[in-house]
């Protein structure tokens, strides 16, 4: 018979500790919460609301950081009041994503890639891109749809 381990730590509420900068925090944790605490999926959640200050303060180093100095840089990034992460999607889920691999295909770039130029191309724009690559008018309704809803 196994048994599930119960974890102490709530990860909302280490997020939520780190947005508000209680750098103390980690060295109150016990030595079985130290354990649990793990940099690489407090980082890769903070990474869902403040994906360009953790490519630049933790991402070239979160690896050879002790933890609880990768505690305090997560305390530094921290802005107080951040709520609703949503753990980033795994690369699988970009690779299934139509508008990217349409985008992919019209500019000859990865989908790694591509995920950058969304921010610069306009809902006209990756329509214009569905036409050129032959898409059918029930395949381009579905996806200007789709463009509104998420606009």
């Amino acid at each position: 018979m196994t048994t599930k381990k119960k974890y102490t730590l709530n990860i909302f509420e280490v997020l939520d500790r780190a947005d508000r900068g209680e750098i103390d925090w980690y060295r109150g944790l016990n030595e079985e919460e130290r354990k649990e605490f793990k940099p690489w999926l407090v980082q890769r959640w903070i990474s869902s609301k403040k994906l360009q200050l953790i490519n630049e303060i933790t991402n070239p180093s979160i690896g050879s950081l002790p933890p609880d100095l990768a505690w305090r840089l997560f305390c530094a990034i921290g802005i107080p009041g951040t709520r609703n992460y949503k753990f980033p999607p795994t690369s699988r889920a970009v690779q299934k994503d139509p508008i990217l691999e349409l985008i992919s295909k019209s500019y000859g770039v990865s989908k790694k890639v591509a995920k950058t130029y969304l921010p610069i191309l306009s809902s006209q724009d990756i329509l214009e891109l569905a036409e050129e690559q032959g898409w059918e008018k029930k395949e381009i309704k579905a996806l200007k749809a789709r463009l509104e809803k998420n606009a």
